[in-house]
C-alpha cells in the first residue's frame, strides 16, 4: 500500500511530458479508463480499510487511537485520486488544444513566392513538355526535296517514319517500301494519334500538293512532319525507293477516266438520267452546287463512312463525277473508280460547274 501511495504522489508532484501526442479521441479513452481505474482502487481500499477497522474494533479495542490514522490516509488516498484526475484531465485538454493548432498550422496551403513559383516551373512536368520531340523540332522546314530525302532513307537514322497518305487505290498500285499507310481522311477523324511523338515523320503524296495540307494538319497536332516536296512522282523520276507504279494514269488508261465533258453534254445527258457526284470539298458543295447533284468527296470521307456515303446512289446508276480544281479532280477520277468497283458506271468530268446554271 505504501508503494502505490509513494507512486501517486510522485505522478502528482513530478510528472512527465509525453513528446508523442495522439489523436484526441484516444486521448480521451485513456482518459476515461485511467478515472475508472483510480475509482475502483479507491472503492476497494476503501473496503480494505473498512474490513481493517473492524479487525482492529473487534480484537484489540484500538478504535479512538487508529480513528485518526484511517481517516488520514483516506483523506490523503481521495486527495490524491482527485488531483490526478484533475491534473490528468488537464494535461488531456492542453494537449488536444495544441493537436488542433499543429493540424491547422500544417492544413495552411503553403505559400510560394515568385522566385520559388519559377523554379518549381522551370523543373517541373512544364519543362518535360518544353522538351518534347515536337518542341525540340518545330522550327525543322516542313518540307524536304528528293535529294535530302535520299540521304535521310540511306542513312542508319531510326528517327523517323515515313507515312503514306494517298488513297487505297493510289496505295496498291504503288508505294515506298515499309511505309505506314494512313488515308488523310482517317488522319482528320483521329487516327493521327497512332503515329509517334519521338520521330520525324516524312509525308507522302501524289504530287506534294496534299503532302504540304497533310503535314500542317500533323504540326497543328504537334507532329514533327515534313512533307516531300514534289511527292511520290518526283521521288520516282528522281530513282527512289519504290514498289509497283506511281502513276495513275498508267493503271487507268480507258478514255472515260480522261474525258471531260462541256457544260451542254452533262446537261444533255442530266436530261437522260445521268447523276452528277460532287467530288468538290464539303464547304465548297455548301456553298454552291448543281441541283440534285450528290456530294461524295472519297478524300475527304473517312474509311468507316465510304460505305455508306458510295450507298447514297442507286443500284447500276450510270454518272459523271463534278470537280473544280486540281485536287478535287483527281478525287473525281478516285471516286469514279471506286464506285465502278461498286457496279455504276462512271461516264466521265466535268469541271466547270459554275457554268452550268447559266
Amino acid at each position: 500500500m505504501g508503494i502505490i501511495f509513494i507512486i501517486i504522489i510522485l505522478s502528482c508532484f513530478f510528472p512527465q511530458i509525453s513528446f508523442a501526442v495522439m489523436p484526441p479521441d484516444f486521448i480521451f479513452n485513456i482518459g476515461a479508463q485511467v478515472a475508472q481505474f483510480l475509482s475502483i482502487i479507491t472503492l476497494f481500499t476503501s473496503i480494505a480499510f473498512g474490513f481493517v477497522y473492524q479487525f482492529f474494533k473487534s480484537r484489540f479495542g484500538l478504535l479512538e487511537r487508529r480513528k485518526l490514522l484511517v481517516v488520514g490516509i483516506t483523506s490523503v488516498l481521495l486527495i490524491s485520486g482527485i488531483v490526478t484526475y484533475v491534473y490528468s484531465m488537464d494535461k488531456q485538454q492542453k494537449e488536444y488544444e495544441r493537436w488542433l493548432e499543429e493540424s491547422r498550422i500544417h492544413s495552411q496551403p503553403i505559400q510560394v513566392n515568385d522566385k520559388q513559383e519559377k523554379e518549381a516551373v522551370e523543373t517541373g512536368p512544364i519543362q518535360e513538355i518544353e522538351d518534347s520531340f515536337y518542341n525540340l523540332n518545330k522550327d525543322v522546314a516542313i518540307s524536304i526535296n528528293d535529294s535530302d530525302f535520299m540521304q535521310v532513307v540511306m542513312s542508319n537514322r531510326v528517327d523517323y517514319v515515313i507515312l503514306d497518305a494517298r488513297e487505297d487505290i493510289e496505295y496498291t498500285n504503288g508505294h515506298y517500301p515499309d511505309s505506314l499507310h494512313i488515308r488523310f481522311a482517317d488522319l482528320r477523324n483521329g487516327q493521327w494519334q497512332k503515329l509517334p511523338k519521338d520521330k520525324y515523320i516524312y509525308v507522302i503524296c501524289w504530287s506534294g500538293i496534299r503532302g504540304k495540307e497533310v503535314a500542317e494538319f500533323l504540326r497543328e497536332k504537334e507532329l514533327a512532319a515534313i512533307y516531300l516536296e514534289g511527292g511520290a512522282l518526283s521521288w520516282f523520276d528522281y530513282g527512289g525507293k519504290w514498289i509497283g507504279n506511281v502513276k495513275f494514269a498508267d493503271k487507268y488508261s480507258e478514255s472515260r477516266y480522261h474525258i471531260v465533258f462541256t457544260t451542254e453534254e452533262v446537261r444533255n445527258m442530266v436530261a437522260q438520267g445521268v447523276l452528277l457526284i460532287d467530288t468538290r470539298e464539303p464547304e465548297k458543295f455548301k456553298a454552291s452546287h448543281i441541283s440534285n447533284s450528290i456530294n461524295i468527296p472519297t478524300m475527304y470521307t473517312p474509311s468507316d463512312e465510304i460505305e455508306k456515303t458510295f450507298g447514297q446512289l442507286p443500284s447500276g446508276s450510270k454518272f459523271i463525277t463534278v470537280c473544280d480544281g486540281y485536287v478535287n479532280c483527281f478525287d473525281a477520277k478516285v471516286t469514279g473508280v471506286e464506285l465502278e468497283r461498286r457496279g455504276h458506271e462512271f461516264l466521265g468530268r466535268y469541271n466547270k460547274p459554275w457554268e452550268y446554271a447559266k
